[in-house]
């Protein structure tokens, strides 16, 4: 296998390190961006390259991007607040948004040679239970935590389109043991607020958050027959609302 040198925003976040962790398995160099020393004393012990800077400067990502064969933006910033608003996504908004836009720019002055973007499954809206494929119709009014993805998944075809090479993989719900969504979801049925809406047959799509890295380390095994494509990621058996209240309530 060929090793690559591969750039990677939000290397310490719940699908960071565990796509770190496969990457340096198969062989690859890990260049990944940090804020804070925390994070980068956590990539210097697990075989990480570290690379201070920030994501919104065009400059810093130029330079910390140059000589990388791969860029995987991962970073997120979810609200920790129970009822999260518009305000608490801010910040999420702007990492896919100018982030994405920064890193695309360093991408293509670069030549780097395959730009690997997660988004999310909830901008296909409701489809009433029928199966939802990549062709699907994406739906013009979206929740205002989605809207940002939209933005991003635009700036990244349209940019690189023709120039570098990418994939956007569109994941269903993470949940994992140290996944935010399972903790808070956990907290809010045991603390009775957990919201029930209408008749609870809608549908929740899921990944666990091992599939999602193993989704990503086979885009970039895959890279060439996968470019430029837009892929949904989860689990294969959705689940409704009512059945995944019924278990979780069961078992705390």
């Amino acid at each position: 296998m060929i090793s690559l040198t591969i750039f990677i925003t939000g290397a310490t976040g719940v699908l960071g390190k565990r796509v770190c962790s496969l990457l340096i398995q198969q062989g690859h160099r890990v260049r990944a961006l940090c804020r804070s020393q925390e994070n980068a004393t956590y990539c210097r012990e697990n075989g990480i390259d570290v690379l201070m800077g920030s994501l919104f400067n065009k400059a810093s990502m130029m330079e910390l991007t140059r000589g990388c064969d791969v860029i995987m933006h991962l970073a997120s910033k979810m609200p920790q607040a129970q009822m999260p608003g518009k305000k608490d996504w801010q910040e999420n908004d702007r990492i896919r948004v100018e982030g994405t836009n920064t890193l695309v720019e360093a991408a293509i002055a670069n030549k780097v040679r395959l730009f690997i973007q997660p988004s999310v499954a909830f901008l296909y809206g409701n489809h009433h239970g029928e199966v939802v494929m990549e062709t699907s119709k994406v739906h013009r009014n979206q929740l205002s935590m989605v809207e940002s993805a939209i933005v991003m998944e635009s700036i990244i075809q349209q940019k690189l389109r023709g120039i570098v090479p990418y994939m956007i993989l569109r994941f269903g719900m993470f949940y994992s043991k140290d996944s935010f969504h399972t903790i808070n979801m956990i907290r809010n049925v045991r603390d009775r607020r957990m919201p029930i809406v209408g008749k609870e047959d809608y549908y929740w799509n899921f990944i666990h958050v091992d599939d999602a890295a193993a989704a990503i380390l086979h885009s970039l095994q895959n890279r060439q027959r996968l470019a430029n494509e837009i892929l949904n990621v989860s689990d294969f058996n959705p689940v409704s609302h009512k059945y995944l209240l019924k278990e979780i309530s069961r078992i705390v």
